[in-house]
């Protein structure tokens, strides 16, 4: 099939058995050909059909395990609304996926947060340093054990993200105790870390019992 118009996202998802997210994070990672036109994408149609060869996609709509790799990490990029959890369309993440989201977007949200206020505060270097050692490295491991296949690697690295999380609110605590003006935001951000660290036992708790 030799065409030469260009196509657009959704004719290519149609094509390819995938959401049009999926089609593109394809682009923006170079796998498929295209070019913007205003806010919308116009996808090379060669590179539609070297792409459909490569990733094995067949007359049946069956996508090979890479291609079903790549889509899972796109939808999962996005999840669904608040209100729509409840109701797990197709190509969304459920509940599950959506709560591990949920945490380990906190703890990335907190360490920001950490990062921007911890600088700005009379402490000690060294508790300073060390409490956004803590914080980030929280947000590391959370986003580890996310990726992590094995259960016993998830927990490992959950436990790991949970003590940190601990650490850094025991941090922010002793900091905002000695702080003047910004006491307040430094103990909010210790309770959302302590918050966090319960909420990542929680996540440990479904995996053994997945586990089990």
């Amino acid at each position: 099939m030799t065409e030469s118009a260009d196509l657009g996202t959704r004719e290519v998802a149609r094509r390819l058995g995938c959401s049009e997210r999926t089609v593109v994070l394809w682009l923006q990672r170079g796998d498929l050909v295209g070019h913007r036109v205003g806010r919308a994408w116009r996808v090379d149609v060669q590179s539609v059909e070297t792409l459909e060869r490569r990733r094995g996609k067949t007359h049946s709509g069956t996508i090979a395990p890479d291609a079903a790799a790549a889509q899972s990490q796109a939808e999962l990029a996005s999840p669904p609304a608040p209100g729509s959890r409840s109701v797990k369309q197709r190509g969304q993440p459920g509940e599950w996926t959506v709560r591990k989201i949920e945490v380990l977007a906190g703890l990335v949200d907190l360490a920001a947060a950490c990062g921007k206020a911890l600088p700005t505060v009379e402490a000690a270097e060294a508790l300073r340093q060390q409490t956004l050692l803590h914080a980030f490295g929280a947000a590391c491991h959370g986003a580890a054990g996310y990726h992590a296949f094995a259960g016993h690697d998830k927990l490992r690295l959950y436990g790991k993200a949970r003590e940190l999380s601990a650490m850094a609110a025991t941090g922010l605590s002793i900091i905002a105790a000695a702080a003047n003006g910004k006491a307040e935001g430094l103990r909010l951000l210790a309770t959302s870390f302590e918050r966090t660290a319960s909420r990542l036992g929680g996540l440990m708790r479904r995996i053994r019992r997945i586990e089990a």
